[in-house]
């Protein structure tokens, strides 16, 4: 057999490059030793620190939001725990028929619908770690069954969140007595969440909706803090490393509103629809000296709690074909016609005009001539035999319409909207709640704005009347009213009192604001005081005179014609009262005033004033009853 080495010749071997060699690697290994002792040792804590940050996230604490209390201190809105149903979209199954067997299970265990949910999350926009409210307010059956089956619905889970929760003045949920004055919170929508995001709104968060909770939510929602949460390799929250920032809750208010009162006169206007059949209505209750509101009611009503727990679009779609619009406040969002109640203004600007005196005696008819007009073509008074010569104190007293049609005549369209502006009349009064209406006040820019030069003269001489193009808010006419009983100061009306601390307790309170003192002068304001107490003493307001009550009551009552003519030829009609409580007759020291408004109130007797009576004798507990039917004029109760 051939040896294979034979032949072959050995190279001499180079010491030298074997020692370069040699040398060579010795060099990096101490190079990369020495830089893994520094990696490791030298720097260990600061590469430790930048894995750590590598997977942790900067997540925000939210602030528990600021309680409300009323005047009194009662709580009205809190915020309690409540079950959320959320969605991890990077969690839930890619597959089709697993995600449906997923909304299929969540959907039965909460009795809500999967299409729903569906929908809820395919209008979520964000990071597929975030958690997307599908469900908020179930039950704690609910939640403890989503809980144990946990394993059969990947990518949901549930969380235990505060939600608003409204109180009535016994401390029991009720969102319905005081709807229109709180509002409601509820989630962030996506075109709110496109402006609000950079103030730290997140996807899920909630916000004021209406209302109180929605004109205040900057002081209500607090300062949201921030958290180090570590996260695991796919992304999602673990654990929290430490608080950064500390939420700071968000201040508690104390409205304006006692909510005894809020019942009281709850009570006495549903009476008062009832009894009159009437749809809509409104009653506000406040103090005149410092325009705060103790008492506002709109009815229908409808209930906040349903929002804020997460309401169903059937609800929701319901509260919005009700023709008598139960989600819309009618004390400020609506206008209507003031009717005689407006002859405050057109008598206060025909004595500061020069128009009349105290003393001018002015002739009164059934019906007024139009001047300028065919032959023939007069404005009816309500009383159709006209009621003789007449002063301004006797006609605001007596009601008549012919002599402040005169009124009207003689001042011109644009003297009588001064003092229409003057009393606040034609634009928002300014009270921090959303959705507060300006409200129409006849004058040669509005004619001008509608297309002709001028106001016709007849349009004019309703005007005086508070009727044709006038319109109001119910809250406007209290303000105005208000001004008439503490001698000429037009108030802001408040409904936010101060801040309180956790236990309800006044620590900051908010001053009353005057827009304007009326330019009126102090005789011409004494003239219509006193003819607002003898609408009370004359009768005219039927027997609200025979109230005992603990001062001088004086008012206005109001019939406004609006719409269409009946098949007789006569008008529906809105009815009236606003009266306030001095200590006597002329006094400006009225610290209680009270006004209703009763929509389509098309019944012989004036609703308004038996709503206002019933309020008075439940607040003063009267034991006597003198309301009468407004159906038929009949005492009720036989008493």
């Amino acid at each position: 057999m051939a040896d294979l080495n034979e032949g072959r010749i050995d190279l001499p071997r180079s010491r030298a490059r074997l020692i370069a060699f040699a040398l060579t690697a010795a060099l990096l290994f101490t190079i990369l030793g020495g830089r893994l002792f520094q990696m490791q040792v030298l720097n260990g804590t600061l590469y430790a620190d930048r894995a750590v940050a590598a997977r942790t996230v900067e997540l925000a604490l939210k602030a528990p939001r600021g309680l409300i209390f009323d005047r009194t201190g009662r709580p009205i809105a809190v915020n309690v725990p409540s079950w959320t149903v959320e969605a991890i979209p990077a969690d839930l199954p890619t597959d089709a028929r697993a995600l449906g067997v997923v909304w299929a299970r969540v959907a039965a265990s909460t009795g809500s619908r999967a299409a729903t949910l569906r929908q809820r999350l395919n209008a979520f926009h964000g990071s597929p770690y975030d958690q997307v409210p599908l469900l908020r307010g179930i039950t704690r059956d609910q939640a403890l069954l989503l809980s144990e089956h946990a394993s059969a619905i990947p990518g949901i889970v549930v969380q235990v969140d505060p939600v608003r929760q409204y109180l009535d003045e016994a401390g029991k949920v009720d969102g319905s007595l005081l709807a229109h004055v709180l509002g409601y919170t509820g989630p962030v929508s996506q075109g709110q969440l496109t402006s609000l995001a950079e103030h730290g709104y997140l996807p899920d968060d909630s916000i004021g909706k209406d209302g109180v909770e929605a004109s205040y939510e900057a002081i209500l929602r607090g300062t949201y803090g921030s958290q180090q949460v570590e996260r695991d390799a796919s992304g999602r929250p673990m654990k929290v490393i430490s608080t950064t920032t500390q939420a700071i809750p968000g201040r508690n208010l104390m409205l304006t509103i006692d909510a005894r009162l809020q019942r009281l006169a709850t009570d006495a206007l549903t009476w008062g629809m009832r009894a009159a059949g009437v749809k809509q209505g409104v009653t506000i209750v406040m103090n005149p000296q410092t325009g705060e509101i103790l008492a506002m009611v709109s009815l229908p009503s409808y209930d906040d709690n349903a929002f804020a727990g997460g309401i169903s679009t059937a609800a929701y779609s319901a509260y919005l074909r009700n023709p008598n619009q139960p989600l819309r406040n009618h004390a400020i969002a609506d206008i209507y016609p003031p009717g005689s109640t407006f002859k405050l203004v057109t008598g206060t600007a025909a004595l500061q005009e020069g128009v009349t005196t105290p003393t001018q005696l002015w002739p009164t008819y059934g019906c007024y001539q139009i001047p300028g007009a065919p032959s023939g073509q007069c404005l009816f008074d309500w009383n159709r035999a006209g009621f003789g010569p007449l002063n301004v104190q006797q006609a605001f007293f007596r009601s008549s319409d012919t002599f402040f049609y005169q009124m009207a005549v003689h001042l011109g369209i644009d003297r009588l909207a001064k003092w229409a502006y003057t009393y606040g009349f034609g634009k928002p009064t300014g009270i921090k709640l959303p959705g507060e209406a300006s409200g129409i006040i006849a004058s040669t820019e509005w004619a001008q704005s509608q297309g002709r030069p001028n106001v016709f003269t007849g349009e004019l001489a309703q005007a005086g009347i508070g009727q044709n193009v006038i319109a109001v808010t119910p809250l406007q006419l209290a303000n105005a009213y208000a001004a008439l009983a503490n001698g000429g100061r037009l108030m802001r009306p408040m409904i936010v009192k101060g801040e309180t601390d956790r236990s309800g307790k006044l620590r900051k309170a908010y001053p009353p604001a005057m827009i304007r003192k009326l330019s009126a002068s102090a005789s011409t304001m004494q003239i219509l005081r006193f003819g607002a107490r003898e609408v009370v003493t004359s009768g005219h307001a039927f027997n609200i005179r025979d109230v005992p009550l603990p001062g001088a009551l004086s008012g206005k009552t109001g019939t406004a014609e609006f719409g269409t003519k009946h098949k007789d030829g006569s008008l529906p009609f809105h009815s009236w009262f606003v009266g306030y409580l001095p200590s006597r007759p002329g006094a400006t020291d009225a610290t209680l005033e009270v006004l209703t408004f009763s929509y389509s109130a098309t019944v012989p007797g004036n609703v308004s004033t038996e709503v206002v009576k019933y309020f008075f004798q439940k607040y003063f507990k009267v034991q006597h009853d003198y309301r009468l039917d407004p159906r038929t004029l009949s005492l009720l109760g036989g008493n």
